[in-house]
């Protein structure tokens, strides 16, 4: 058995976090830090703190990145190529984890009763300016990424994933073809009329 030794050791601090007050029937939470941060004072310790927190971010990200958008399975011929689809995938990663947060939504997919009846008043009041846009985004997402509206169906981010894509390829088509859709609007209304007649 072969020991490697350490050209430098680091020395660490432990931060040790315990939940004073648990909801009733839960153990308290307690995590033991490591860090190689100065831990000095409260504003030190809430640093680290709120780092830790932020792990699940970074892992929730990652995991939008890898198996939703299949950033692994992707297959270009440069790294200029990678480079503008792992942006583009990772403002479209950010923004979903962000909406539910912004929205205050459970880090779950399945909804709570405030969230879920939310969620279903956008959908059915798509255009009523008093509610919030980021809800009617949200709503219109989550529907147009295959989410039924129903009690027990959850909001994975998955479906809002899907949702997303389906509506920036609607607003784009939407920017890029304005001219084309009315004339197809036009045509198809009149062909529709035609047939009905007959």
């Amino acid at each position: 058995m072969t020991y490697f030794s350490p050209a430098d050791y680091v020395d660490l601090n432990i931060v040790v976090v315990k939940e004073p007050e648990p909801p009733p029937g839960r153990d308290p939470i307690c995590w033991i830090l490591f860090t190689s941060l100065p831990v000095i004072n409260d504003s030190d310790i809430s640093k680290i703190i709120r780092i830790y927190e932020l792990r699940w971010q970074v892992e929730c990200f990652f995991k939008v990145i890898k198996s939703g958008y299949g950033i692994e399975e992707l297959r270009v011929d440069n790294a200029e190529k990678v480079a503008k689809h792992l942006i583009l995938m990772s403002i479209a990663a950010v923004f979903i984890l962000n909406i539910k947060k912004t929205l205050r939504f459970s880090n779950g997919s399945k909804l709570d009763d405030e969230a879920y009846s939310t969620l279903r008043n956008a959908n059915k009041n798509i255009n009523d300016e008093s509610i919030p846009i980021e809800i009617r985004i949200f709503a219109r997402i989550a529907i147009l990424g295959g989410w039924l509206g129903r009690r027990a169906d959850p909001v994975s981010t998955l479906t809002l994933m899907k949702g997303w894509k389906t509506l920036m390829t609607m607003i784009n088509l939407l920017t890029e073809a304005s001219e084309f859709l009315s004339e197809a609007n036009i045509f198809l209304n009149k062909n529709l009329n035609n047939n009905s007649d007959r």
